[in-house]
């Protein structure tokens, strides 16, 4: 089963000898040397998380419907038909509060421009929170075959709040209430109980997007599958949730979570499946994913599956099987299946060294200071094909980013902070580093310690 698994990867990432599938079957380590780590994690074609590099992007001038304000992709999304495509300028700011809940009709393609020629993709964002049983979200499906591509959306609560969940209205991003909905080379953050809704998971593709900032305490799932058939989740690149992927118990609720990338700031366990002794869902497949952060377990299974869990192929920072994977499936194991996985973090060997400098990294505020990551280097033989810089110096609970190699940041409050890159190479693959950053007081004043 494990050689047939391995040589179907082999086939789609580049089609390398039999000989190397028998070998990574046998040991996963000698195949890092004949095969490079981004190839095995990444054989898509397309960066991990979409953006620069990302192939498949609409244009303006092939689309029926060009949008640029709330009112304009109302009345598109009420007139488009199959075979339709909407799309959104790349440099539109759309505010949709208050006019949440749109259907998408079935087979329409809702677009944006994320990663041509530098481009961040238009913006859509809504306030709207609304009672947790009414499920509301942003955009809905409103037949089958429904694609969302290349656009930005924001929600309105990025913080991680307390326990006491069930007195805070909810916002959701995206819901499926069809089959085979796609949505890729999108970045989605700030929706405090999915950010993707899969209420009907059959066929969905959920790919190559960069979703973060969803982790409300007791909700905060990136993607949730309810039921309905399976979902592939694949290539995504996945930041401050609560869960990245979870699913429930039902009888119809399958899904497969291949290529995606949990980088370093997990607020609980990265995938969840949950359940019971008797009924945790169908399959679960997990395999070909990075985990970075050992703080938590990377896998929740909460139960036994009607059909099969199967995880293989990871790459675990934790220390070994116990911390990566929290198992309260009880004595019935016949239908788990974990293997060929690494732990220890032996994949950062070869992530990308980012590199970055700061000049002044420390002044007085207001203090403006160039940043510089051109230094930075892939340490395959490949290029850094794509920057993003985290600034955490504001009231906001996602901070401020950069995208650009040099770019300039003004601190205008003191404080000492620790600004992030993250540099990436072209499967997606990001390293990080972290750089000081101290703001006195003007005047001489003083700044305490970090507690």
């Amino acid at each position: 089963m494990t050689s047939n698994m391995r040589f179907e990867f082999i086939t789609v990432a580049k089609a390398k000898a039999l000989v190397v599938a028998i070998i990574f079957c046998t040991d996963l380590r000698p195949a890092l040397e004949a095969e490079s780590f981004s190839e095995q994690l990444n054989p898509t074609g397309d960066p991990i998380g979409g953006g620069p590099g990302y192939r498949d992007i609409m244009t303006a001038g092939k689309s029926r419907f060009v949008v640029a304000t709330s009112q304009e992709l109302v009345a598109a999304i009420g007139e488009a038909g199959a075979g339709d495509t909407i799309y959104v300028r790349d440099d539109a700011v759309i505010d949709m509060t208050g006019s949440d809940d749109q259907a998408i009709p079935g087979g329409v393609t809702l677009a944006s421009g994320r990663g041509r020629k530098g481009s961040l993709g238009a913006l859509i964002f809504s306030n709207t929170l609304s009672e947790g049983n009414k499920f509301m979200p942003l955009f809905r499906t409103g037949g089958k075959d429904v694609r969302i591509t290349g656009l930005r959306m924001r929600g309105p609560v990025a913080e991680v709040g307390d326990a006491d969940y069930s007195l805070v209205k909810i916002a959701n991003g995206i819901k499926s209430d069809h089959e085979d909905l796609q949505v890729d080379n999108c970045e989605l953050w700030a929706w405090n109980k999915w950010s993707i809704d899969l209420a009907v998971a059959g066929g969905a593709n959920i790919h190559h997007n960069y979703i973060h900032h969803t982790r409300r305490w007791g909700y905060g799932y990136g993607v949730w599958v309810r039921g309905g058939g399976k979902a592939l989740i694949e290539a995504n690149l996945f930041d401050f949730c609560r869960h990245h992927i979870g699913s429930g118990s039902q009888a119809t609720s399958s899904y497969e979570a291949r290529y995606n990338i949990c980088l370093d700031h997990d607020v609980q366990p990265s995938f969840d499946r949950h359940g019971s002794q008797k009924k945790a869902g169908y399959d679960t497949l997990i395999h070909h994913n990075e985990f970075r952060n050992p703080a938590y377990p990377a896998i929740l299974l909460r139960g036994n599956p009607l059909g099969e869990a199967r995880f293989h192929h990871n790459w675990f920072a934790h220390a070994n099987q116990k911390a990566g994977i929290d198992d309260r499936r009880g004595k019935q194991r016949e239908k788990i299946h974990i293997h060929d996985n690494v732990y220890g973090y032996a994949s950062s060997r070869f992530h990308p060294k980012a590199v970055a400098t700061a000049a002044p990294a420390v002044g007085a505020a207001p203090l403006t200071v160039q940043f510089d990551g051109s230094e930075s280097q892939d340490r395959e033989g490949g290029k850094v094909a794509a920057y993003r810089w985290n600034f955490p110096d504001t009231p906001s609970a996602t901070g401020v980013s950069a995208y650009t190699v040099k770019p300039s940041y003004r601190f205008n409050e003191p404080g000492r902070y620790l600004v992030e890159l993250y540099a990436s190479n072209e499967y997606g693959i990001p390293g990080l580093t972290r750089i000081p950053v101290t703001v006195h007081p003007p005047k001489g004043g003083y700044i305490s310690a970090p507690g």
